[in-house]
């Protein structure tokens, strides 16, 4: 839940910051008070900049962030094998989940339920199933 919320409020400050310099340098081209030639293109550059900002990593947290609230984000249960581990990341049926890997551990256990955000593919928690010997 920490690292989605850092990512919400990093994202979103990501945003703010670009939207502003964009701002700013959009005053400098109309007032024609550019001392490089090629800051006349910083109004593009950040443009570009603010558009995967916002699409690809604010939009999709602060979509999520309904779900996460009320606790409806989706859980799936899931076994070492079918799932690819990485640094920070994990691989289930083609879905990319990032994680702390700080805050939660895969070597534990063979089974684990992962409530995890749907759009932005954030774990919230993860949980251990206990598989009984008999079984």
């Amino acid at each position: 839940m920490l690292f989605y919320s850092l990512s919400l409020v990093a994202s979103t400050v990501l945003c703010i910051v670009v939207l502003i310099l964009l701002t700013h340098s959009l005053v400098v081209n109309w007032e024609r008070k550019n001392r490089h030639p090629a800051s006349f293109l910083m109004p593009v550059v950040l443009t570009v900049v603010l558009l995967y900002a916002s699409i690809g990593l604010a939009l999709p947290c602060l979509m999520d962030l309904v779900s996460v609230a009320d606790g409806s984000s989706p859980v799936e249960e899931v076994t070492l094998a079918e799932m690819e581990l990485g640094k920070a990341s994990l691989t289930v049926a083609g879905k990319k989940l990032h994680f702390n890997p700080r805050q939660f551990s895969f070597a534990d256990a063979d089974a684990f339920r992962i409530k995890y955000t749907k759009r932005s593919n954030f774990i919230l928690d993860v949980s251990v199933i206990s598989r009984d010997a008999g079984d």
